[in-house]
């Protein structure tokens, strides 16, 4: 885009005394300049977010924050089925899996949500 405002300036320079012609050519010209060099900072600073969200995303999810919850997600990991169940199928994916469903299940505290909370958990960590 550049290349082609360059080119449109050059030819318009020697027609501007033919100002219907040469004068929006060299306008033209400025403005394909100015919009690629607008794009590509504006595609940089995509790239930047973009690494910065993997960053955020690929950080694992605290343990609970007190003994009374950590006591609590542990008995819970022990005898409840379903959540036993959802443990065993995310420990293929790690610790931080099993820490992220911990902290949700416990912020959420609903047993009917298991099932959509162990499908986002592996979604996520499952392209990681």
């Amino acid at each position: 885009m550049k290349f082609f405002g360059i080119i449109l300036i050059l030819f318009g320079l020697p027609l501007s005394f033919i100002p219907i012609i040469g004068i929006p050519m060299i306008i033209i010209g400025f403005i394909m300049i100015l919009s690629s060099i607008g794009s590509s900072n504006a595609d940089k600073t995509a790239q930047a977010l973009a690494k910065q969200m993997t960053t955020v995303r690929q950080q694992p999810a605290p343990v609970p924050a007190n003994n009374a919850e950590a006591e609590r997600w542990a008995a819970l990991a022990k005898y409840d089925d379903d959540v036993r169940g959802a443990v065993e199928a995310l420990e293929p994916l790690g610790s931080a899996a099993i820490d992220k469903l911990s902290a949700t299940y416990l912020a959420l505290n609903d047993k009917t949500k298991l099932p959509r909370i162990v499908a986002d958990i592996q979604a996520e960590f499952g392209r990681s």
